[in-house]
């Protein structure tokens, strides 16, 4: 090709090592109020724990309960008494109400799963109540 190399791929960049984990590895990023670093710091310290494992296992978590979650939910939501053997045989509990302890309908978690402190310290309440109380002001 009169003395002209071929130019193909020396115009192309190689990938580094830490381009190709970055790739594997994406990044993500979270922005939290002043209160909810303080609880995740919290939580994360009494568990002795990074960020990244506290999150990690309350990913594990929920996907932990997902077996029996509808059924005990429909059960719960029923009033039924087999909803407690439900909760029990895939070691669930519910969140109580913060004004009347009654269960929420759609919230069922592991026992003792690190989401459970972060659904607690939310103070969810059933709409009744919170009306009710509002009312009683």
């Amino acid at each position: 090709m009169n003395g002209v190399k071929d130019n193909i791929g020396e115009n192309m960049k190689k990938e580094t090592y830490r381009e190709r984990w970055l790739k594997a590895h994406p990044q993500i990023r979270l922005y939290l109020s002043k209160e909810e670093y303080e609880l995740l710091k919290q939580i994360a310290d009494k568990n002795k724990m990074s960020y990244k494992e506290i999150i990690m296992k309350a990913l594990q978590d929920i996907k932990g309960y997902e077996a029996g979650y509808e059924e005990a939910i429909r059960d719960i939501s029923k009033g039924d008494e087999r909803a407690v053997k439900y909760l029990e045989k895939y070691n669930l509990q519910y969140i109580p109400c913060a004004i009347c302890g009654r269960p929420l309908n759609g919230i069922v978690v592991l026992k003792n799963s690190v989401i459970v402190e972060l659904i607690k310290s939310k103070k969810f309440v059933h709409k009744e109540c919170r009306e009710q109380r509002l009312r009683s002001r």
